[in-house]
C-alpha cells in the first residue's frame, strides 16, 4: 500500500484484497493512500500519483460534478455519493469510474479526510453487454425452435423476455417491461403455490432444475397454460441463485386435449358403471326366483323321509339341471361383461399348472361321468416351471375348455391331457377321439351363444365358457386355439406365460362351497351334540323364509326363528340372543349393512356372530361384505351344503 499522511488506522492488507480501486482522499481531492487495483485502473505508478489530485485526471466535462462530490462527502455532510467521471489514463486513453465516496471520523484540529471506492465501468459493462449478447444468442435459438425463453436476472428483478415469450400471451415485442412484477403478476392465483415451491426447490437444490405447468393471463384477460423449464446459471459465494434462464412452451391445445380425453374417459366410466349396475340389478333378479327353484329343488332331492318315485326324480333332474343352467348363464354373462368393461382384476402371481389341471379336472368329472367320456393324462418329458397367471381364473378356463372337449367329443371316448414347456409358454393340450370339427364349427366355438350344429354334444350349453375361457387367458398374456380335421380328433390348446426361477408358487385355494352345488346330493344336517342353538334368520321374501325354514327343519338341536323386517330382526336379536344370525343384505327400509352395524354397535349383540345371504353375487359386493365384517357372505341361490357347512362352523 501506498502510504502519504493519514488520520485513521489502513489495513493494506484488507485493502489489497477488494477487487476494486479504493483510495483516501483529503477535501480537495488529493491521493493520500490507495491500493494497487487503482493504480492498474488509471494505468499509472505510484509515485505519479504523490502529491497530485483527483482533479488533474478528471476530463474538463466532469470536473463539476466531482467538485460536487466532494463537498457532498465533507465532514458534517453525513452519507454518501457517488459519480461517475471520464478518467486520464496515462496512456492517453480515458477510463469511465464509478466513485462512490464517503468522510471519515477526523481528529481534532485535522482536515477531513475521504475514502473513495473505484469501479471500472467500461469493464462492467463489456461484461454486462456479453451477457446480453450470450442471453441474445440463447433466446434467439429458442425463437427457432417454437418456444418462448427468459433471463431472470435474480438480483436487478429484471426479466428478458423473448419475443415468442410476449407472443403466446399476445403481445408485441415491445409492449411488456423486463421485470420480475410482470411475470409474476400475470400467474394465475391457484397455481402461484406450486411455481413458488417448485423454484424454491430448485434452488435449494432438491431438483436439478426448475420444471412447472400453471396459468398465465394474456392481454385479453384469458389464461394460457405453459410448461416452464429453467435452471440456476449464476449463484453468489453465498449459494444464492443470482441468474436463471429457462423456456417457455404454450400447452394450452395439450391440457384441452387432455381434459376431453379425462371427461371421456369419465364418460366412458359412467357408461360402464352404468353396464355394471344393470348387470348387477339383472344378477339380483334371476337369483332371487333362482334361489327359490334351486332350493326347494334341493330340499326334495335329498329328502330321504318321503322320497320321490324315480319318474318324479327324473322330472325334478331336469329341474336342477335347467336352474343349474340358468345360473351357469347369469355367472358367465356377467364375467364376459366385466371383462369387456375392463373391471376384471387379476391376481398374478406363479403358479403350478400341474395342480390347476387336477383341479379341472375334477370340476368337469360329473359331466364327462354322464358322457362316458375317461380323462387321461400324459406325463410331460420335464416337469414344466410354474405359470404366470391367476391361478383361480386359470383354472376357471382350463375347466370351460375341458367341458367343451367333453360335450363335443364322442360319447363314450377319450380326453388326453398333457402339459409341456414350448418357447417362454405352458402348453396345456386337450385332444378328443371324435368326429372332429370343420372351419365354420371351430370358428362358431369362440362366439358368444354359438354351439357347434352337428357336433357329438346335444345337451345343454350356455355357449359362453369357451368365449370367457379365452378372454380371460389373453387378460394373462396367454391365448386358447382349437384345431381339428373332420372326421379326425379335435386338439385345444392352451398357452400361458412361464415365469423366471425361483419364484414363490402359489397355493390354489379349493372352490368355494357356496359357489356351486351338487343336484340331488343328501345333505348331513345332525349336530355332534344335542344344546339347542338359536339361529335367527332376518328376511323379507317369504319364499326364501320358508325354504331356509324347510332347510333346517330337521337339524336336531337347532332353534331357527325368523324376522321379516329389520326393526323385527334388531329386537329379536337382543331379547333372544341367537347364537348365529342370517342376515339379507336387500331389507326394506334398513339395508343389512345398516343392520349389521346397529348389532355391532350394542353390548348385547355385538359378538353374535353375522353372516350374509344375498342375491348380490358381483365381487364387489362381496368385498363390500367383507369389509363391513360379515363373518360369511353365502350368495343366491344358496347351496345347501355350503349352508351346512357355515352353521357347523358357527353352531359346533
Amino acid at each position: 500500500m501506498n502510504a502519504g499522511v493519514g488520520t485513521a488506522p489502513w489495513s493494506a492488507g484488507d485493502v489489497e484484497q477488494v477487487p476494486a480501486g479504493i483510495a483516501r482522499l483529503d477535501r480537495d481531492g488529493r491521493w493520500l493512500h490507495w491500493n494497487r487495483q487503482l493504480e492498474t485502473m488509471l494505468g499509472t505508478r505510484a509515485e505519479l500519483l504523490a502529491g497530485h489530485t483527483l482533479q488533474e485526471r478528471v476530463l474538463p466535462e466532469c470536473r463539476a460534478a466531482l467538485a460536487g462530490a466532494l463537498r457532498s462527502a465533507g465532514v458534517g455532510a453525513g452519507g454518501s455519493t457517488q459519480v461517475d467521471l471520464r478518467v486520464r489514463r496515462d496512456d492517453g486513453n480515458t477510463v469511465c469510474l464509478s466513485v462512490r465516496s464517503a468522510a471519515l471520523d477526523a481528529n481534532p484540529g485535522q482536515d477531513a479526510v475521504l475514502i473513495a471506492v473505484f469501479e471500472d465501468i467500461d469493464a462492467r459493462s463489456v461484461r454486462e453487454q456479453a451477457l446480453r449478447d450470450e442471453a441474445a444468442r440463447w433466446l434467439g435459438a429458442l425463437e427457432l425452435g417454437g418456444q418462448g425463453g427468459w433471463d431472470w436476472n435474480m438480483q436487478t428483478r429484471k426479466v428478458v423476455l423473448s419475443q415468442r415469450w410476449k407472443e403466446i400471451l399476445g403481445y408485441g415485442e415491445h409492449e411488456l417491461e423486463s421485470e420480475y412484477g410482470e411475470w409474476d403478476g400475470r400467474v394465475h392465483p391457484d397455481d402461484r403455490g406450486r411455481v413458488r415451491d417448485a423454484l424454491e426447490r430448485h434452488w435449494h437444490g432438491e431438483l436439478p432444475y426448475f420444471e412447472c405447468e400453471y396459468r398465465l393471463r394474456d392481454r385479453h384477460g384469458d389464461y394460457h397454460w405453459v410448461r416452464d423449464r429453467g435452471q440456476v446459471v449464476a449463484r453468489a459465494d453465498d449459494g444464492r441463485p443470482q441468474r436463471m434462464l429457462g423456456t417457455h412452451s404454450d400447452v394450452t391445445e395439450r391440457k384441452r386435449l387432455e381434459r376431453g380425453l379425462v371427461l371421456a374417459r369419465q364418460a366412458a366410466e359412467s357408461e360402464s358403471d352404468a353396464k355394471s349396475d344393470i348387470l348387477s340389478a339383472l344378477s339380483r333378479e334371476l337369483r332371487t326366483p333362482l334361489n327359490a327353484i334351486l332350493g326347494f329343488a334341493q330340499l326334495l332331492a335329498a329328502d330321504t323321509l318321503r322320497p320321490l318315485r324315480p319318474d318324479q326324480q327324473d322330472s325334478l333332474q331336469e329341474i336342477l339341471a335347467a336352474g343349474g343352467h340358468l345360473l351357469e348363464l347369469v355367472n358367465e354373462v356377467v364375467e364376459l361383461a366385466r371383462i369387456e368393461s375392463g373391471k376384471m382384476k387379476l391376481d398374478i402371481q406363479a403358479v403350478t399348472v400341474e395342480h390347476v389341471i387336477c383341479e379341472s379336472e375334477a370340476a368337469v368329472e360329473a359331466v364327462a361321468r354322464q358322457r362316458g367320456v375317461s380323462i387321461t393324462r400324459v406325463p410331460p418329458v420335464a416337469p414344466p416351471p410354474p405359470a404366470r397367471a391367476d391361478a383361480a381364473r386359470l383354472r376357471q378356463a382350463l375347466s370351460n375348455l375341458l367341458a367343451t372337449a367333453v360335450k363335443c367329443g364322442r360319447e363314450g371316448g377319450v380326453l388326453t391331457v398333457s402339459c409341456e414347456r414350448a418357447a417362454g409358454t405352458i402348453v396345456i393340450e386337450v385332444r378328443d377321439d371324435g368326429p372332429g370339427l370343420t372351419v365354420e364349427q371351430r370358428h362358431r366355438l369362440f362366439h358368444p351363444f354359438e354351439r357347434p350344429e352337428g357336433a357329438a354334444v346335444s345337451g345343454r350349453g350356455t355357449g359362453i365358457g369357451l368365449v370367457l375361457a379365452r378372454r380371460l387367458i389373453e387378460l394373462m398374456g396367454g391365448d386358447i386355439e382349437a384345431r381339428s380335421i373332420p372326421g379326425e380328433s379335435t386338439c385345444y390348446r392352451l398357452r400361458v406365460p412361464v415365469v423366471a426361477d425361483n419364484v414363490v408358487v402359489a397355493t390354489i385355494a379349493p372352490a368355494s362351497d357356496t359357489a356351486a352345488w351338487a343336484p340331488g346330493e343328501a345333505i348331513e344336517v345332525d349336530l355332534a351334540d344335542t344344546r339347542m342353538r338359536i339361529v335367527l334368520y332376518v328376511e323379507d321374501n317369504p319364499a326364501n323364509m320358508r325354504l331356509l325354514e324347510r332347510a333346517l327343519a330337521n337339524r336336531r338341536g337347532m332353534r331357527l326363528i325368523t324376522a321379516a323386517t329389520p326393526a323385527l330382526g334388531l329386537a329379536l336379536a337382543m331379547t333372544k340372543r341367537p347364537d348365529l344370525i342370517l342376515l339379507d343384505v336387500n331389507l326394506p327400509d334398513m339395508n343389512g349393512f345398516e343392520v349389521l352395524a346397529k348389532l355391532r354397535e350394542d353390548p348385547l349383540t355385538s359378538a353374535i356372530p353375522v353372516v350374509a345371504i344375498s342375491a348380490n353375487a358381483m365381487p364387489a359386493d362381496l368385498e363390500r361384505g367383507r369389509a363391513a365384517g360379515f363373518e360369511d357372505y353365502l350368495t343366491k341361490p344358496i347351496s345347501l351344503r355350503g349352508l351346512a357347512r357355515v352353521l357347523d362352523r358357527f353352531l359346533t
